[in-house]
């Protein structure tokens, strides 16, 4: 018997079996003496080991994609818990199989709220083993949440905080039911223990256990002890008091909670999250009677609420613009004529991605009136800002141009600081990279480039990813005009990843657009008309219609490349009659030039006189607007053509002439190639 060696696998839970009084400790010290004894502890499931448990149980599935998200949030990684929740999921029919194939008979978000009616027995039975005070002392905690004070319990329960510790201790070593996670000292000088539950189903069976009434007045007490002992830290915890309040039917508290919670996500850019916490402060207001103080409240939610929409659903989305409608009503409603700027900034924002700017003007020019005499240099520089970007998109180009640039007449940039949680972009960094828009268009390329990077300069000083990430576009969008298109893309290639990251999902399709054409410009057709195509889908899901004649003028342009000339005529018509609807004028003279370049590219004879029409109307309406960028590109073209007719001199003067007006900009791709189509 003494040569027979022997391999003992066991498994136990150490809370219990290892007490010492038990026959698996005593073994236990006796091995590990001997050197005979490893112990391996077993991790939990990773979201990777669930999923691929998942797709082995059920092989051929449509379950939603976050399906293994959800069960791993919910188990933990627990193996015994995931198989217990997967097991109900079949067994209830939330998970059927019809023809060989699982699929999911219910949303996402109600799997989120599922406990199995198996864990719940366990959990109810192991409660059931402990003492009255201690299911007090865990119900109570249940209530905080997931984690929670031992000096929090002791008040809400009104028990000394020692004894607390030390049931919490017992309910940790005997039980299994909590374990400590650390030590923290309150604001007041309070002691306490921070204890987390063993797992989250134990904390929500706890919570869901409690009888309606006792689960509000424990919600009520628990936010009111755990306010007074952060006392100014209380920001901090400003969504997890603005539940507690709310649980416990004390709707002001409540709704303040939430105010403070959606600047605090606002001030992260968590623009999704703060959405959601204003709703819901909105909901919890709702139940307080009509006062002016209620009004007030309801316009700082309608605030954060429209920046957060704009960047979360666009800013042309029609919610936004109900949003916004309500905050102006708010305004007159309560005379607050300080925070009308912002409401009218919102306003305008939406019209002009709409497309709408007749509306968009009217806003801009009352922004202006309403700033004349405001004490606030930055109100100032939004109302010029929205007037000045106004004009641009209307191809008022000189007037566009001279509002911008009166931004910054008096005002110090170099002292500028950002406004938090009241734009969801810097008004300076829009200014300056609009500004850079109109000096490119006026054909000052240097200076153009030079304001581009000054407005990124600026966004990274102020640290704010949505200004960078508007900057980085308007910089790769100037290259764009320079026809530097491997830069160009670069900026871009930024711009979407910035995009993603923060959940700005307007300035992704502003860069896709610009980027597809510059990926056409560098002979990538297909991919170049697959990208434009597809950010054009996604714009108008959104309700996005800014610039459109300028989006579909460039997929007109790499349609023309391609040879598909008739798609690329009734692109360019398109276009020309969405510009005269809306006024959005900027970029039609370049659709009169796409549009004869489509007509030219058929090779017919018979249609040179109309390919010359739209080449003069484009040199017409770039003059009258002073836009030299664009007023070069018709010249180009008009030079191809008097080639192609065998008149290249007056072709070739009229070139030289347009380039004549260019007094920078000289090592520009752009007119790097007009030079050298002089040559010719």
């Amino acid at each position: 018997m003494n040569r027979t060696r022997l391999l003992l696998l066991m498994a136990y839970r150490p809370a219990t079996a290892l007490a010492a009084d038990r026959a698996p400790a005593k073994l236990k010290l006796d091995l590990e003496r001997r050197g005979k004894c490893r112990e391996i502890p077993v991790s939990f499931l990773t979201g990777e080991d669930v999923a691929s448990y998942i797709s082995q149980q059920f092989p051929r599935n449509t379950f939603p994609e976050v399906l293994p998200q959800i069960v791993y949030q919910r188990t933990e990684g627990n193996a015994l818990f995931m198989t217990e929740m997967l097991r109900y999921l079949r067994d209830h029919r939330v998970l059927v199989e019809q023809g060989g194939i699982w699929s999911c008979t219910q949303p996402p978000s109600e799997i989120r709220q599922l406990i199995p009616v198996g864990i719940r027995s366990m959990i109810r039975l192991k409660v059931q083993k402990t003492g009255e005070e201690d299911r007090m002392i865990l119900l109570t905690a249940a209530v905080q949440g997931l984690q929670f004070d031992s000096a929090v319990v002791a008040r809400v329960l009104s028990r000394d905080p020692a004894e607390v510790e030390e049931r919490l201790q017992a309910l940790d070593a005997e039980h299994d039911f909590v374990r400590a996670v650390g030590e923290r000292e309150f604001s007041d000088g309070t002691l306490s223990v921070r204890y987390r539950f063993i797992h989250l189903f134990y904390q929500h069976a706890l919570y869901k256990s409690l009888v309606p009434s006792r689960r509000a007045g424990l919600c009520l007490e628990t936010a009111r002890c755990l306010a007074g002992l952060t006392g100014a830290g209380a920001r901090e915890i400003a969504s997890d008091l603005a539940v507690l309040f709310e649980a416990g039917r004390d709707m002001a508290n409540a709704s303040e909670h939430f105010l403070r919670a959606a600047r605090n996500a606002a001030r992260l850019f968590a623009y999704a999250e703060a959405a959601a916490l204003c709703e819901r402060g909105l909901k919890a207001l709702a139940w307080l009677a009509e006062s002016r103080e209620r009004n007030c409240q309801e316009l700082r939610f309608s605030l954060i609420r429209g920046l957060a929409l704009m960047a979360t659903r666009g800013y042309a989305a029609p919610e936004v613009e109900k949003t916004y409608t309500r905050s102006r009503e708010l305004c007159l409603l309560v005379e607050e004529r300080r925070r009308l700027v912002p409401v009218l900034w919102g306003l305008h924002t939406c019209y002009i991605n709409r497309s709408d700017l007749p509306s968009a003007l009217a806003v801009a020019r009352e922004m202006v009136r309403t700033t004349e005499d405001s004490a606030e240099p930055i109100a100032r520089v939004e109302a010029l800002h929205a007037l000045g970007t106004t004009f641009l998109f209307m191809g008022r180009l000189r007037e566009g141009r001279e509002t911008l640039e009166r931004i910054f007449e008096g005002y110090p940039v170099g002292d500028h600081v950002l406004q938090p949680s009241i734009y969801v972009m810097d008004p300076c960094v829009t200014s300056l990279s609009l500004l850079a828009r109109a000096l490119a268009y006026s054909g000052l390329l240097d200076q153009a480039l030079e304001k581009a990077e000054i407005s990124i300069e600026l966004a990274q000083r102020l640290v704010h990813p949505p200004s960078l990430t508007y900057a980085l576009f308007w910089r790769g969008y100037i290259r764009h005009t320079r026809e530097e298109n491997a830069q160009c893309c670069g900026d871009l290639e930024a711009t979407i990843g910035m995009g993603r990251k923060h959940d700005l999902p307007l300035f992704l399709e502003w860069a896709r657009i610009v980027r597809g054409s510059a990926l056409g410009r560098m002979g990538r057709a297909e991919e170049a008309i697959t990208e434009l195509r597809g950010s054009l889908d996604r714009q108008n899901d959104m309700k996005s219609l800014l610039d459109r004649p300028y989006h579909l003028t460039l997929l007109a342009e790499a349609l023309v490349a391609r040879g598909a000339l008739d798609e690329a005529q009734a692109l360019c018509d398109e276009a020309l009659e969405f510009a005269a609807r809306t006024e959005c004028r900027c970029y039609e003279p370049e659709t009169h030039r796409i549009k004869g370049e489509a007509l030219l590219a058929t090779g017919e004879d018979s249609l040179l006189p109309a390919v010359a029409a739209e080449f003069a109307s484009a040199l017409r309406l770039a003059r009258r607007a002073g836009c030299r960028l664009l007023e070069l590109s018709a010249a180009k073209s008009i030079f191809r053509l008097h080639r192609r007719r065998g008149d290249i001199s007056r072709g070739r003067t009229l070139l030289r002439r347009v380039l004549r007006q260019f007094t920078e900009g000289g090592e520009s791709s752009l007119l790097r190639g007009a030079r050298r189509l002089l040559e010719e």
